[in-house]
């Protein structure tokens, strides 16, 4: 099954190594062209599941910059990079989870500058937010990660297209 099925479809990669989430990270930014609306990814999954180091990977392909130092915005909540062709919005909601969410999203996501890319960590479960002007003819995605083995090397991906109202 391709990266391009799967984002129109849905499906799963499964029994993932680092080296291969990464390499359909870099993938999947390869494959993003440039958003009239914004790009939303959500990536929901445990602690230690991946989500961070797929976003990190997809933000440094988006880039072109295989070294760039893509910090967790777990305390600051967002980090914004400036790609060659769109704004990069990376959220970790870890520190607010299970908490209302909708008025802080607001918040943060104000000056969102079009075209963007939004890769959000711990996302709400709730899509309500996303009905927002802001998102209408954007693409969205829930992206599923959990721990595939015992040893916690392996890792399952589930990518789900969400319907943007």
């Amino acid at each position: 099954m391709t990266l391009a099925h799967v984002l129109e479809h849905g499906g799963q990669f499964l029994d993932l190594d680092e080296e291969a989430l990464i390499a359909l990270a870099n993938q999947w930014a390869d494959q993003t062209t440039r958003p009239r609306a914004p790009w939303v990814i959500l990536l929901e999954g445990a602690l230690a599941a991946g989500k961070s180091t797929f976003a990190r990977a997809y933000i440094r392909q988006l880039m072109g910059e295989p070294q760039l130092h893509v910090a967790s915005p777990t305390f600051t909540l967002m980090n914004v990079y400036d790609a060659r062709e769109w704004a990069i919005y990376h959220l970790d909601l870890y520190r607010v989870a299970g908490t209302p969410v909708d008025d802080l999203l607001d918040e943060l996501l104000d000056d969102v500058a079009m075209p963007a890319v939004i890769l959000i960590e711990w996302a709400p479960q709730t899509q309500d937010w996303l009905t927002r002007p802001l998102f209408r003819g954007g693409a969205c995605f829930r992206v599923g990660l959990s721990v595939a083995d015992d040893n916690g090397v392996r890792r399952n991906v589930t990518i789900t297209p969400l319907h943007v109202p």
